[in-house]
């Protein structure tokens, strides 16, 4: 009876104690805060970071991906670079509000340092406004393609609409050659199959 006493009093000392453990707290930065994408997504998230910021702001795109708030410091020792290059950087992605950034005091030293995080929800918003700015400016093409009828000088040196080619009386205005009537339905199908593949691309990511 005794050593049962003492077994059930040792279990109650025990949760006790883990009663009184303080929760951990959870650390800003830990990668189950990041939101996973899938590779597609992934393409698409570069392809926007390297048409409105440039492609030497992707390395710091990479290591947002993988964790959020990240001081200014560690990025630019992570990617090799001094810190007002990296600043400039990282405000280049900020002036399309690709990232943003929270300010902590530095107990020690006393300035404030900046840490860095991506905005997973602005690139696709981004992203969806940048392909359809593509979709009207390809519509505009087929347009202008199937409404008009060109003429090509025969060096490829100019190729001029109907109009165009009228005012120098179908002749290039560059090399002087007579210039020929031009068969564009080859390129009026491929226009059309890039306004297709635009359209598919946002339903891939579900935008």
């Amino acid at each position: 009876m005794k050593r049962k006493k003492a077994v059930g009093i040792k279990k109650v000392r025990r949760k006790a104690a883990a009663r009184k453990q303080p929760a951990k707290k959870r650390q800003c930065g830990k990668e189950e805060n990041v939101q996973h994408f899938s590779n597609r997504q992934m393409e698409a998230i570069f392809n926007v970071v390297r048409e409105v910021a440039g492609e030497d702001t992707i390395p710091i795109v990479r290591i947002l991906l993988k964790k959020r708030s990240i001081s200014e410091y560690d990025i630019a020792n992570m990617i090799k670079r001094d810190i007002n290059q990296t600043r400039n950087l990282l405000y280049a992605l900020h002036k399309s509000n690709l990232v943003y950034s929270i300010r902590k005091k530095d107990k020690i030293k006393g300035w404030y340092i900046y840490y860095w995080s991506f905005d997973g929800q602005r690139v696709f918003e981004l992203y969806k406004k940048i392909n359809e700015r593509r979709v009207q400016h390809t519509k505009s093409l087929i347009e202008r393609e199937d409404g008009n009828c060109f003429f090509a000088c025969p060096n490829h040196c100019i190729r001029l609409d109907f109009e165009q080619a009228m005012n120098f009386n179908f002749k290039c205005p560059e090399c002087g050659s007579l210039m020929e009537r031009e068969d564009n339905t080859k390129k009026v199908e491929s226009l059309k199959k890039d306004l297709l593949e635009l359209s598919k691309q946002c339903k891939r990511l579900g935008l």
